[in-house]
């Protein structure tokens, strides 16, 4: 009889989870959406637990009321240092954004790489950053959710929150929008397996133009903050130094293999790293950019005599979108190569690992909303994989 009842049981159960998993996608992801908005309070309670943490065990006795006033004050003070921080990377972002668009005024790359750059700096002006809500462990270096979504399009009458939206740092691919509920949407970053943008290489003064971003944000930051320096002719010095360290990253830009890249870890565990890997990269077909080059030489073929001979994939390149895939605008940072992997008999493309140009993901907390490039929502866009 107890052998029966247990048989019983776990034919319920087997049928319970049988019907979890056959949930059509549409009120799965409404009940995803609904789970992030309910745990979102939580995760920056978690955040606020820090400070309490760090008290000591047996805080001497006192009056209980100004103990609770205290704890009050101390967690009014860790939320506002919180939105301190979140309003400084703000600043940061709108400073090289602005830096950028008045640097590109001296640009000397040709006509059509300039205007691919200020179309894509102009979809950057149209951001709006988005608040991390909650990350699950369970699939951290899959997805994220963002405080941003139907409600804002409305707020701000047009649709800027959508899926499909591209979602930066800077000029650094971190992610897409997958799914848009009311108040908070899911980003699904470009470390999962599942997404694979299109990209390519490129070598040269845009090899460079992270660094020189990196240097145009400080010489922004330098120029507001004189606290900094003990009289006027060392930040005289220091600003002239980076300036001269900007006018080096200048030269000739190459654009070299095509490829796409996709994260290292599988969806539903925890990444122990922010490395992709690319795949796929060679330059068999001329394009706008140059010849066709050989797998192996990088000689190029049928081309003019000028055109020098290359690698067309090395450690130390840099590989940015191509737009292509119907999601990423063409020209944002996608990764730098760290590592290619040799060529073996029969094989047509070569395979590489590559790091984020976003930084560490572990510690992301704001990033950049962009609106979609006017791919249909309703088709699967080609950078998704399931």
């Amino acid at each position: 009889m107890r052998r029966a009842k247990l048989n019983t049981s776990n034919v319920i159960l087997a049928v319970l989870l049988l019907l979890l998993f056959s949930i059509p996608s549409q009120p799965a992801e409404r009940l995803r959406g609904t789970t992030a908005a309910m745990l979102a309070p939580a995760w920056q309670q978690a955040l606020d637990l820090k400070l309490l943490l760090n008290m000591p065990l047996f805080p001497e006795k006192e009056n209980t009321a100004s103990q609770e006033e205290l704890e009050r004050l101390q967690l009014e003070n860790q939320s506002l240092l919180t939105e301190v921080s979140r309003l400084r990377e703000l600043f940061h972002h709108e400073l090289f954004l602005i830096t950028q668009l008045h640097n590109n005024n001296d640009t000397s790359l040709l006509q059509q790489h300039q205007s691919d750059l200020k179309n894509m700096l102009a979809m950057q002006m149209e951001t709006i950053p988005a608040r991390i809500i909650f990350r699950s462990p369970s699939s951290w270096s899959s997805s994220l959710w963002v405080n941003v979504g139907n409600a804002d399009n409305a707020l701000l009458e047009r649709p800027m929150v959508q899926i499909n939206s591209p979602v930066v740092v800077g000029s650094s691919v971190v992610g897409v929008i997958d799914y848009v509920g009311t108040n908070q949407s899911r980003v699904r970053l470009i470390t999962d397996s599942g997404l694979t943008p299109s990209v390519r290489a490129i070598r040269g003064d845009m090899q460079n133009s992270h660094l020189n971003d990196m240097v145009s944000m400080l010489l922004g930051t330098l120029a507001t903050r004189s606290d900094l320096f003990t009289n006027a002719d060392e930040k005289k010095k220091i600003l002239d130094t980076l300036q001269l360290l900007r006018k080096k990253t200048n030269g000739e830009t190459w654009y070299l293999a095509k490829g796409e890249i996709q994260g290292s870890s599988a969806p539903l565990w925890r990444s122990r790293g922010n490395m992709l890997r690319g795949i796929g990269f060679n330059y068999d077909f001329a394009d706008n950019e140059g010849p066709a080059r050989d797998l192996r030489t990088g000689k190029p073929i049928n081309a003019a005599p000028d055109f020098p001979t290359m690698a067309i994939i090395q450690a130390g390149d840099h590989l940015i979108t191509t737009g292509l895939d119907g999601v990423f605008p063409a020209g944002l940072h996608v990764a730098q190569v760290s590592y290619v992997a040799p060529l073996r008999e029969g094989d047509y493309y070569y395979e590489l690992n590559a790091k984020p140009t976003a930084g560490n993901f572990d510690e992301l907390s704001l990033v950049y909303i962009m609106p979609p490039v006017g791919y249909d929502p309703g088709e699967k866009a080609h950078c998704f994989r399931r």
